[in-house]
């Protein structure tokens, strides 16, 4: 099939000059060539359909491929085209003698050549436009807003890039005048955009106009929004205490808030990052024997390691019976953007409680998995596209909506220490800033005592 190409060309190519005096004497050898493709169209002048003493011809570069004058089809002049060619790909332009004037036009439209290809129909043939002395529109549009803080000006904009016209008539710029906070000046197409107080903080429209200094004066416009914000003041976290509890203790709840200085009030994200491990874990040398089993179940699984989703096929999921024997493996496959491990799990009794662990390559951890699932035979947990979310680490960290950060340890019974960065960032604001704090978290090889009963 051809591929309709509109091609925007200079009004000196479009309208002149003329090309002949005469009606052109466009003839093209069908036998030189090795296969042809037809196309039925209507050809429309200053937009208006015309026809009757009007040629079109057909091109590739100056040689002629084809040339047709119009048939009357149910009330319209069509041109049934035949087209010559020796080669897929060729560029396919199009001219238009015009009678009355003896004018020879290019036409904006084009096809791409395609052997036994067809294009249009004569109940629905495609439109071939040429222009002679025509006054286009200009057309503006896509100016981008701009918002700064109070004391950074806006910048310059270059109207002309946004500017399109199909004509060489010269452009006036203006705006509606309307602007009541913000001065605008336009120099040669450039515009400067101040507020009239240095002070102010606020938004307002400015409405651009190009008009073409003609009789027409046909104009358009477009309206660019400026916006000058208050001061945006940086987030400030600091002062989080460290914390130390020993096996079976529980770290203290932390209100973020307490240790924020934030001055804007503007809305806030909280995240968590882990500082990398001091000390690493060899890889594990986790295997299972799948004749060992006669039952078994699959589970479709997505790990978050440390609060960010694990990606890389180095890694390992591993699952475990009650007394610590593995009862499956997989590594992840990459799926549709995300890495997941399809697992098969085996067992010889449906009553087994499966647990799991996570080796996390790129951190070089062998962490605890928060989930367990119940051993069922010929069960399917999850899927390609909906898998179960695990979440591994030694310490599960939870901020709610309100600030408060919650310390969960997976394991119990694990000791040692991870580094945390509490992170708050700005929402919605021109810069985004945000601040972090730096926390260490330190479960000691002593026993906590309990107080119960």
């Amino acid at each position: 099939m051809f591929k309709l190409i509109k091609a925007y060309f200079l009004c000196s190519v479009l309208i002149g000059p003329y090309m002949y005096a005469d009606p052109p004497s466009w003839t093209v050898d069908p036998g030189g060539y090795s296969g042809s493709a037809s196309a039925t169209a209507m050809l429309f002048l200053n937009d208006s359909l015309v026809g009757d003493g009007y040629i079109v011809g057909a091109f590739v570069n100056d040689t002629c491929r084809g040339v047709a004058s119009p048939e009357y089809y149910q009330n319209s002049w069509i041109y049934f085209i035949t087209i010559y060619g020796n080669e897929n790909g060729d560029t396919v332009h199009f001219r238009a003698w015009i009678t009355g004037s003896d004018t020879v036009l290019n036409i904006w439209e084009t096809i791409v050549y395609e052997y036994n290809s067809v294009f249009g129909s004569p109940d629905d043939p495609f439109a071939l436009n040429t222009y002679l002395d025509h006054d286009f529109h200009p057309l503006l549009a896509g100016i981008p807003d701009q918002t700064v803080e109070v004391g950074t000006g806006f910048d310059q904009i270059d109207l002309t890039e946004y500017l399109t016209t199909l004509d060489e008539h010269t452009i006036l710029w203006g705006t509606d005048g309307e602007n009541v906070n913000l001065s605008v000046g336009i120099v040669s197409g450039i515009a400067s955009v101040t507020p009239l107080l240095d002070t102010w903080v606020g938004s307002e429209p400015v409405v651009f106009i190009a008009t073409d200094d003609t009789q027409n004066g046909y104009s358009d416009s477009d309206t660019v929004l400026f916006e000058i914000l208050p001061t945006d003041h940086e987030p400030d976290l600091a002062g989080i205490p460290d914390q130390t509890i020993g096996i079976f203790g529980e770290f203290l709840d932390i209100d973020l808030n307490e240790y924020l200085t934030e001055l804007d009030g503007d809305s806030l994200r909280w995240s968590v990052l882990f500082n990398d491990p001091a000390v690493t874990d060899a890889v594990p040398s986790w295997e299972v024997n799948p004749a060992d089993f006669e039952l078994s179940m699959s589970a479709t699984i997505m790990v978050e390691s440390n609060e960010i989703l694990a990606t890389g096929t180095e890694n390992i999921l591993a699952a475990f019976s009650m007394d610590g024997a593995v009862r499956g493996l997989s590594s992840a496959t990459e799926y549709v953007g995300s890495w997941v491990y399809f697992l098969t799990i085996y067992s010889n009794s449906n009553e087994d409680t499966i647990s799991f662990r996570f080796y996390d390559a790129g951190i070089a951890q062998d962490l605890p998995v928060l989930e367990t699932v119940q051993f069922s035979n010929n069960d399917v947990l999850g899927a390609p596209d909906t898998p179960m979310m695990f979440h591994a680490g030694n310490i599960l960290v939870d901020i709610g909506n309100d600030g408060v950060a919650s310390l969960n340890l997976i394991d119990e019974l694990w000791t040692g220490n991870e580094t945390i960065n509490f992170i708050v960032e700005d929402i919605g604001t021109l810069n985004g800033h945000s601040s972090s704090d730096e926390v260490s978290l330190t479960v000691l090889a002593d026993y906590a005592p309990v107080i119960s009963g």
